[in-house]
C-alpha cells in the first residue's frame, strides 16, 4: 500500500543524506534524485527534497527481521536511512520503514510529529 505524506509518496525510495538531532527532535531524509510528487492518483512527478519530521511528542524504533524486537527509544535503533521502504501516516503516528546504510532493517514511530516536504534548489 502506497503512503502518502504530504502530497509525496516514499514507498522504496533510497536516501541521498540523513540528519538526526534528538535533543531538538528533528529528523531530515534526503532524496536528491527520487521524491515522487503525487499530482493525481496514477501521475506523480519527481523533485530532489527532504523529508523533514520533527517536534514529535515521543519517538519509538525497533529492529525488524525474523523476530521483531520490542519498541525502544529510538536513539536505539538509529542509522543512517540507505533505503525508506514504506511510509504510513494515520491517526497523528507515522510509522517508517527502513533500511539503514549498515544493512539493518528498522521500524521507527513518531506520535504527534510536525511533517513538511521541502523541495531543494
Amino acid at each position: 500500500m502506497s503512503a502518502e505524506i504530504v502530497g509525496y509518496s516514499f514507498d522504496d525510495v533510497p536516501s541521498d543524506g540523513f540528519f538526526y538531532h534528538e535533543t531538538k527532535k528533528i529528523v531530515e531524509i534526503y532524496f536528491e534524485d527520487n521524491g515522487k510528487q503525487v499530482v493525481a492518483e496514477w501521475d506523480t512527478r519527481q523533485y530532489p527534497c527532504k523529508l523533514v519530521i520533527e517536534k514529535w511528542t515521543d519517538a519509538l524504533g525497533r529492529l525488524d527481521g525474523v523476530q521483531k524486537s520490542m519498541f525502544h527509544a529510538l536513539s536505539y535503533h538509529i542509522g543512517a536511512v540507505g533505503l525508506l521502504l514504506h511510509a504510513e501516516y494515520k491517526n497523528d503516528r507515522l510509522e517508517l520503514h527502513i533500511n539503514t546504510t549498515d544493512d539493518r532493517y528498522v521500524t521507527w514511530v513518531f506520535i504527534s510529529p510536525e511533517i513538511r516536504v521541502e523541495l531543494l534548489g
